[in-house]
């Protein structure tokens, strides 16, 4: 029964998507006019801040030239001007400076997603995150 009422859904679905129209992003600004209470309570959730840009107001991290041990490593998490850095192992098993991309979530912890140049052992979907606790 539930199979088929899925699968009603799906038929109803597809009959009804426009040809030659693919789905794209088109912003989180362009569903508020019908969903205003569902836009407020979302601002500002840990949702709504679970990824972002890194910039001063979105790094919580201590980038003050500290550093600590990871697994026998010694990381450094420094600022470069406006950049936020963090001196790390990078995929060659090198230490190496990367520039943070960006923070992934608010508490009660943060990661920072640094971008590494696609090596051939990584698969198409695989992304490099350093976590600092």
């Amino acid at each position: 029964m539930i199979l088929l009422l899925g699968g009603g859904v799906f038929a109803d679905y597809w009959s009804a998507k426009p040809a030659g129209i693919e789905a794209q992003y088109v912003g989180r600004t362009a569903c508020i006019d019908c969903h205003r209470d569902q836009a407020e309570a979302f601002k500002g959730s840990h949702h709504d801040l679970a990824m972002d840009v890194a910039t001063e107001e979105t790094v919580l991290g201590d980038f003050n030239d500290v550093t600590f041990e990871h697994d026998g490593l010694v990381n450094r998490m420094y600022r470069d001007g406006e950049r936020f850095m963090v001196y790390t192992e990078g995929p060659s098993g090198e230490m190496e400076d990367f520039p943070v991309k960006y923070v992934f979530g608010v508490t009660p912890l943060q990661q920072y997603m640094v971008e590494f140049d696609r090596s051939d052992d990584m698969s198409e979907d695989e992304l490099s995150r350093l976590q600092v606790l």
